[in-house]
């Protein structure tokens, strides 16, 4: 070999050993990941719409903070609910005269709840006398200490209010409460819940839930920078809502006629935090094909049925469901659209959004998790805070690959024969560089795991930011990092050759 190849070759293998980076470096790709992870995290919404993998991951996450919800506050409240079947009972239909709200509050107040939240709409200035008595009811109500609240929504001219004689009444005898909401822009779930501003009849009054926390003595930040980043539990009620669904009818074995049809199920599947109530559905589905319903709902509920007992047991039983509670009536009526999609409990009935708010706000108080983006208020600047940690974990993530690769090709380097292996049949070395690159992608998916883990601990528990907030922050950041997006970036930037790989 003459001297001049030798000195290539030599001067080739010198330049193939893998260099460390300067800090600096590290840190700027760093800080690119994370920026890449912000724009990612605004812009993959809008271009992928609801089937946004920022969605997905959260719904399969929700299982786990459902658990963690706990229900240490769900005896606080109760729902009632009113169909068509309880519509059809009382000789009403939609909508219903006054009194019968009337004898709702009559009823329910009989066993001392401590509040009563309707949610609907009493606005619309209809001929109907029994709005007297609807009135009378609320007023005596409120005398023996059970506050009434009433849903309002902004009109044309940009106010809440409720029909003129029921505003005569307010606050003495009811109180408006603000139910206005918006679906997820992405996938029309109910990820957060609007708390109102309480800034008067041209500003939105303080939401149901905000307003009925405070007046059970509860204290939340004198200014509002967010809204509630809602964890929907998990843990299903012994009491929920009996919608039925028809099932298919069974295959008779004799002569291949048909039997008639089994009786309708439930529309749902109970869960109660075991192993395989916290797995992803598409995977719980596999081995269990109930996986397939929603969870049913998370708080005791009420028909108007319930309320005319007839026994000892009964009574005792509608005692226990709404004495000391927050009772919450809302509809559940055939094409009404007052619908919400929890991502656990699937389309449900509206009024249950209130009350999963509402037990948030018991259960996290002035540190209930919030539904924010990064920005200069304090809520978004906690964004900003973990927008740091995780530039500090991508950063450490980097410098320990990039001084593994230097130990695992200096030793390549240092091994007698370290070139042998290339000379070897393809059927030789491709099942060991297949199994090598599988572990290398397993031990990668590990650490990403390790990295979303980190962030929504420290995220959801320090911070009090809604997971779906840092979902967005850490999924984007991490693919960014762990797909060399920056690295490319950075080497489109300083027009740097991309360094060779190292197998």
């Amino acid at each position: 070999m003459s001297t001049t190849a030798l000195q290539t070759t030599t001067e080739g293998a010198k330049d193939s050993k893998p260099h460390s980076r300067p800090l600096w470096t590290r840190l700027f790709q760093a800080v690119l990941a994370l920026l890449i992870g912000l724009v990612g995290s605004w812009l993959v919404p809008l271009v992928l719409g609801e089937e946004f993998l920022v969605r997905q991951i959260a719904r399969a996450y929700a299982p786990l903070v459902g658990t963690l919800q706990g229900t240490a506050r769900r005896d606080a409240i109760s729902v009632l609910v009113i169909d068509d079947q309880s519509l059809q009972r009382a000789g009403q239909s939609w909508p219903a005269d006054y009194g019968y709200y009337a004898r709702l509050i009559d009823s329910l107040g009989a066993n001392r709840p401590k509040a009563i939240f309707i949610d609907v709409m009493f606005a619309a200035k209809r001929n109907d006398p029994s709005i007297a008595r609807l009135i009378d009811s609320a007023c005596k109500a409120s005398a023996s200490g059970v506050r009434i609240y009433l849903a309002t929504r902004r009109d044309a001219d940009g106010r809440f209010l409720l029909r003129p004689d029921l505003e005569a009444v307010s606050p003495r005898c009811v109180h408006k409460v603000a139910v206005e909401y918006e679906p997820d822009q992405a996938d029309q779930t109910a990820w957060s819940y609007r708390l109102g501003s309480g800034s008067g009849a041209h500003g939105s009054p303080l939401s149901a839930a905000n307003a009925i926390y405070v007046d059970l003595g509860g204290a939340l930040p004198a200014t509002l920078h967010s809204d509630v980043a809602l964890n929907w539990g998990l843990a299903s009620a012994s009491r929920g809502l009996e919608w039925l669904q028809s099932t298919a009818p069974d295959a008779s074995h004799h002569g291949g006629h048909q039997d008639s049809p089994a009786a309708p199920t439930s529309y749902c599947r109970e869960a109660n935090g075991s192993a395989a109530d916290l797995l992803p559905a598409s995977i719980h589905r596999l081995f269990d094909p109930e996986a397939e319903k929603p969870v049913c709902v998370f708080h005791n509920t009420l028909y108007p049925a319930d309320l005319a007992t007839s026994s000892d047991e009964e009574d005792q039983e509608l005692k226990a469901q709404v004495e000391g509670r927050v009772i919450m009536i809302g509809t559940a009526l055939q094409g009404s659209n007052d619908r919400v999609i929890s991502p656990l409990h699937g389309r449900i009935p509206g009024v249950y959004l209130h009350a999963m708010a509402l037990d948030n706000l018991l259960f996290y108080g002035k540190d209930f998790k919030r539904a924010t983006h990064a920005s200069l208020n304090p809520d978004g600047l906690r964004v900003w805070f973990l927008v740091l940690v995780g530039l500090l974990i991508v950063g450490f993530a980097r410098m320990v690959r990039e001084k593994r690769a230097m130990r695992v090709a200096q030793a390549s380097n240092d091994k007698p024969g370290a070139d042998a292996s290339t000379t070897k049949a393809p059927w030789k070395r491709k099942p060991r560089e297949a199994l090598l690159w599988i572990a290398r992608k397993a031990a990668s998916v590990s650490i990403n795991l390790l990295f979303i883990t980190g962030m929504l601990f420290i995220g959801q528990k320090l911070l009090n930011l809604g997971f779906l907030a840092v979902i967005d922050v850490a999924l984007f950041a991490f693919a960014a990092e762990w797909l060399e997006w920056n690295e490319s970036l950075w080497n489109w930037l300083t027009d740097t050759p991309a360094p060779a790989h190292h197998h």
